[in-house]
């Protein structure tokens, strides 16, 4: 663990989620949820299966749409929905999925999938390709791992992978949702430690979504704790 934020760090507001309530078939399971995250800090949000922790940071990441209130990042607002938004605010947000075997697309080799986000944000093929496999090797893959497919690797693998292509288009907040609940015990702590490692490299803000209080331990510099959809202690 490599200790809070310095305040000079973490004085600045990167993301401000206000009044945020959330719903599933217009039953609503998030009520009135406020926070924010400043620059390079590294927020958990916690709670038991239900309290309201995944459609939070779903929304805030654009892939659930039945939500009201505001979401604003570097204070300008953005969309419900992750199409809605501008390409270059849709980069600046980037989601590691809890689930590495079903987060990658199969057909596309690894290479394909890491450099897909800067494809998408119009670089050039050679360019993005120079971009992918330097940023395997930032994740402690080798440049090799670019031509295999999702199913040559291991589950740790696929998530070093994963963090990868969220990382290639350098974002200002990475969101982690239960990105160990999948592995094991050794593998877990190799990819805490590669997080920690990247975010004191790349100077990036984290959410980490979970319910593994000990992981919490390790990671956090604040945590807010949800329980039945609402903030109960920060």
């Amino acid at each position: 663990h490599d200790g809070p934020v310095p305040p000079d760090l973490s004085d600045s507001e990167l993301l401000q989620v206000r009044d945020l309530c959330a719903s599933y078939t217009r039953h609503q399971v998030v009520h009135s949820v406020s926070f924010s995250v400043s620059a390079r800090e590294r927020v958990a949000v916690v709670g038991e299966s239900g309290s309201g922790k995944t459609p939070v940071s779903r929304a805030i990441g654009g892939l659930h749409h039945e939500w009201t209130g505001d979401v604003l990042l570097d204070g300008q607002p953005i969309a419900h929905a992750a199409r809605e938004r501008p390409t270059a605010q849709r980069l600046l947000i980037q989601y590691v999925f809890q689930n590495p075997y079903s987060s990658l697309h199969p057909r596309r080799t690894i290479g394909e999938s890491v450099a897909r986000p800067l494809r998408i944000a119009g670089a050039t093929e050679a360019a993005a390709n120079t971009a992918a496999a330097e940023m395997l090797e930032r994740v402690s893959l080798t440049p090799a791992y670019a031509s295999r497919y999702p199913d040559q690797l291991s589950g740790g693998e696929r998530q070093r992978v994963a963090i990868a292509r969220a990382l290639v288009a350098k974002p200002k907040l990475l969101i982690c949702d239960e990105v160990t609940s999948a592995l094991d015990v050794l593998v877990q702590a190799s990819i805490v430690e590669l997080l920690g490692e990247l975010r004191r490299d790349l100077g990036l803000a984290m959410l980490f979504v979970t319910h593994n209080l000990p992981l919490v331990a390790t990671i956090a510099d604040r945590v807010i704790v949800l329980a039945e959809g609402c903030v109960v202690e920060t």
